[in-house]
Parts: structure tokens; C-alpha cells; sequence
């Protein structure tokens, strides 16, 4: 373990003393970019994420780390490549508290190659395995366990037509069943793969029609041997992508990822496919701005939760987190992150409340860190100071969502500074609608009691506060 390597930084823990367990958002990383791409619960309460250290580009790492229920890290471990040139995209668990990760790695040969390690519960390299073909860059984007303990890996490799998807089985010891490609007039790629109930196993990701310049969503299941069963392909004549895929709890299929097709601007999706692959429903998560999925978990009641990144035009991004009925229907929204742009990779259900993990912003210097968060039911860190927020200039937001009313402060100094007091703080809807204008109080406070103009209490949903010095800040009324 490299200690010099590791901030372990405080976000926010709180003690949840009536069920004896710990709510807390921590970010854990060293002088390079971490990201989060897999979490899972160990027996002990504690936390393994497995994630990427990326030095520069095309020189990284696979960084594990093991945190106790109160997100203290225990130990944190960077793995040594052959070569030192990896780019992770996805990850695993292996059924007993350790994982596999997929990505690629720059071969002698110049080009890249798929790249498989699996790495067990005290964060040591069982195997590490190359595949590819000679000069001819071949990608690792995604793997799941398969039902004798073995992983398929799909990904993608690029031919004289394009990119094509690929998928490949192996066993326990990296010993390879088979491999198989799936190839179109276009371009096609791999994001994501599930196992399904009858052995067999369903891709998603993203293809381009033949002199198509957007993507439609690719999904397609293989049976056990790799052969294709069924393609299809949702979407419309915009940006349509499937960034995760897993069968449901009736053996359908559920998507999520981000579209253009069913809404405005780029808005986060979630569909439902019966077991042949044929639309029930899609849901979008519209505002202003964008929002793209990446992780995607179905809860022990049937509905969904989802993790990605969120932002309003002209700011960075947020960790948004949403849950949904079993009928899509939102039930809750709520957002993470500081100065910087932060993202969600992966969500799972605790039977007490959710983890996720993703990547938050540092500094120019660090970039980001891998983000862990440990969420109640409600998706909150703690009452009265879920999403709170603190930036350079003090600002902090609370309570973030809010019922009646949500208070925005200042430092004072900031205030006296910049000649404030008095302008006016300007509240917007999800349309980008100016529904409320308020004075900045003196000593640099408002509190917006969630009412239009008219002082009729405002829809639930996302609203940005825009404050005079054009700071801003997105809150949710419930």
C-alpha cells in the first residue's frame, strides 16, 4: 500500500445512532485521476470498490480500496501493470468479495489489446489476461459473472467497416470458452452485458446506421455458446446511447443511458423490455441541460435506481441519483458533488439504504477522486443536511431537497467585498422559467420559501438559484 497516495478526504458523516449505522460521502485518492467503477458490500459492514488511477493519458492503473461501514479506508492498493498503459471501463464482482475489471492496454505492438484482471477480496492479482488480434486495437467496455463463476466480457474491435461488438466467455482460470463477434453495416458498440435466467447473456451499448452521424440504442442477446438470439434498436434520429443493462426481477430487461429521441436536450432514460427485447415503457428525466446514466440497480420492491451526472447549461456536473416506482415513475432525485464535475458509475441497494461510487473533483492538480457515498432509503446523507454544498466563497445551501422553504448563505467578507446586499437572487424552473426573485438579505442570506410570484407554492422538482455574482446552485422541492 502506497500511503502517499491516498487523501482519504472528508465530505460530510453523520451517525445514524437509532439504526446503529453510518451515512457518510468520502472521496479517496492521490496525485492523479480516480474514478470509481464497481462497489460492493463484504460481510464485515465494510465497502470494496474497485476503480482507475489515470496518471496521464494511456498510462494507468486498477486502484482497489476496502473501507469499514463508517467509510474509513482500511487499505488501498494500486496495481502493478506489465506495461503501465491501461484505460479500465467496467467492472465485476467475482462472488466473494473481490472483482474482475475490463478495459485495454497499449501492446508492444503499439496498438491496444482487451485487457481482464480479477483481483480477490484482499485487493491481490489472481490473473491477469491480454486478448486481441495483431494490430488491431481491440477494447474491454463491460463483464458479469456467468452462472458456473466464470465472467463473458464484451467489448469492441475495430474492422475496415468499423467498430464491432465483441463478446467473449472465460472460465475461473482465464481460460477462454469462446469468443465471438457481431458485426453490421455500421458501427456498433458495447457499453454493458447482464446475465439472463435462461443462461444466456444481453448486450447494450450504441449503433450507427450506415452514413448515420447519431447513434440509436443497441441491444442484443447471445445464448450460452455466444450465438445470437435477437438484435434491436431503439431510439430516433438524434444521440441515443445504453450505458447499463440487467434483467429484472420478471426476466425482462432494463436500460438506462442517455437520449435525445424522447425528450429535450440530452435527458437520462430508463426502458423496459419484456425478455425478447420488445419495449413495455421508457422513461426521461428531463431539465434544462443534460443528464446522462451510467449505473442502474433494481430495488427489493421492484422500482429502479439510477446514478450518473447532471448539469444545468454553463455548469459543471453534479452525481445525480434517482429512484423510481416499478413503473418508472421518479419517487425521488437527489444531487452530489462540489465545485468540480462528480459522476456516478455504480448504485447498490444495502437492504438499509443505497452505496454508490464514482469520481469527484479535486483540484487542477489531483483532477478527481474516486467519490463513495452511503445514502438511507431516501437517498439522504443525514436530516436537514442532505446535498449541502460549500463552495470557495462560501456558499451553502440547506436544507437540499426542501419542503417549505431552503436557505442560501454567504460569508460575509464575500458580501462586503463584492457590494451585494440588496441585488436580486433569481430562482429558475426545470424550463429554464423564472418563477421568483428575491432580495440577498444583509449578511448574505436568502430564504426562499418555494412560491411563484403569485405565492403559490411551486411543482415538485429541480429548480436553479442564480445568485448576483452568476453562482449557481440547483435545489429540489418534494
Amino acid at each position: 500500500m502506497n500511503q502517499k497516495l491516498i487523501k482519504g478526504a472528508l465530505c460530510l458523516v453523520l451517525l445514524n445512532f437509532a439504526s446503529g449505522w453510518t451515512l457518510f460521502e468520502r472521496s479517496y485518492g492521490g496525485k492523479a485521476a480516480e474514478e470509481g467503477l464497481f462497489v460492493v458490500p463484504r460481510a464485515d459492514s465494510g465497502f470494496f470498490v474497485a476503480g482507475y488511477a489515470d496518471s496521464a493519458p494511456g498510462y494507468g492503473r486498477t486502484y482497489v480500496l476496502k473501507v469499514d461501514k463508517h467509510g474509513e479506508l482500511v487499505w488501498s492498493k494500486l496495481i502493478v501493470d506489465t506495461l503501465g498503459g491501461v484505460i479500465l471501463h467496467g467492472a465485476c464482482g467475482d462472488g466473494s468479495g473481490g472483482c474482475v475489471v475490463v478495459g485495454q492496454e497499449r501492446s508492444s505492438r503499439g496498438d491496444w489489446d482487451m485487457f481482464i484482471q480479477w483481483i480477490d477480496s484482499s485487493g491481490a492479482l489472481v490473473w491477469r489476461k491480454n486478448l486481441g488480434s495483431t494490430d488491431v486495437n481491440d477494447i474491454g467496455a463491460a463483464v458479469c459473472q456467468t452462472e458456473d463463476g466464470g465472467w463473458v466480457v464484451v467489448g469492441n474491435t475495430i474492422t475496415s467497416q468499423g467498430w464491432d461488438v465483441t463478446a467473449t466467455r472465460l472460465d475461473r482460470t482465464g481460460y477462454v470458452w469462446w469468443s465471438k463477434s457481431y458485426s453490421s453495416a455500421g458501427t456498433d458498440l458495447a457499453y454493458a452485458v447482464t446475465r439472463t435466467y435462461d443462461r444466456g447473456y444481453v448486450i447494450a451499448g450504441a449503433t450507427y446506421p450506415t452514413n448515420a452521424r447519431f447513434s440509436d440504442i443497441l441491444l442484443f442477446k447471445v445464448d450460452y455458446w455466444g450465438y445470437l438470439v435477437w438484435q434491436r434498436s431503439f431510439g430516433d434520429s438524434l444521440w441515443d446511447e445504453a450505458r447499463a443493462v440487467i434483467e429484472t426481477k420478471d426476466s425482462g430487461i432494463a436500460l438506462a443511458g442517455f437520449s435525445s429521441s424522447y425528450g429535450e436536450d440530452i435527458d437520462g432514460y430508463l426502458l423496459c423490455a419484456n425478455a425478447y427485447g420488445l419495449m413495455r415503457w421508457v422513461r426521461t428525466f428531463p431539465k434544462v441541460g443534460y443528464e446522462k446514466f451510467y449505473g442502474l440497480a433494481q430495488t427489493q420492491d421492484g422500482g429502479f435506481v439510477l446514478t450518473g451526472e447532471s448539469a444545468f447549461p454553463g455548469e459543471e456536473a453534479d452525481l445525480m441519483f434517482l429512484r423510481t416506482n416499478p413503473g418508472g415513475e421518479m419517487l425521488w432525485q437527489r444531487f452530489y458533488g462540489g465545485e468540480g464535475d462528480d459522476c456516478g458509475r455504480a448504485v447498490v441497494e444495502t437492504g438499509d439504504g443505497f452505496v454508490l461510487t464514482g469520481k469527484t473533483w479535486t483540484d487542477s492538480i489531483n483532477r478527481s477522486d474516486v467519490y463513495l457515498i452511503r445514502t438511507n432509503s431516501s437517498g439522504n446523507v443525514g436530516v436537514g443536511t442532505e446535498g449541502r454544498r460549500r463552495t470557495a466563497n462560501g456558499l451553502r445551501v440547506y436544507p437540499n431537497p426542501f419542503r417549505k422553504w431552503v436557505c442560501v448563505t454567504l460569508n460575509g467578507e464575500w458580501g462586503r467585498r463584492n457590494g451585494e446586499w440588496g441585488k436580486k437572487v433569481r430562482i429558475f424552473n426545470q424550463e429554464g422559467v423564472l418563477v421568483q426573485n428575491l432580495p440577498l438579505k444583509e449578511g448574505n442570506w436568502v430564504v426562499w420559501n418555494g412560491c411563484d410570484f403569485s405565492n403559490r407554492p411551486v411543482a415538485k422538482g429541480v429548480y436553479m438559484i442564480l445568485l448576483p455574482d452568476n453562482q449557481r446552485v440547483k435545489v429540489v422541492k418534494m
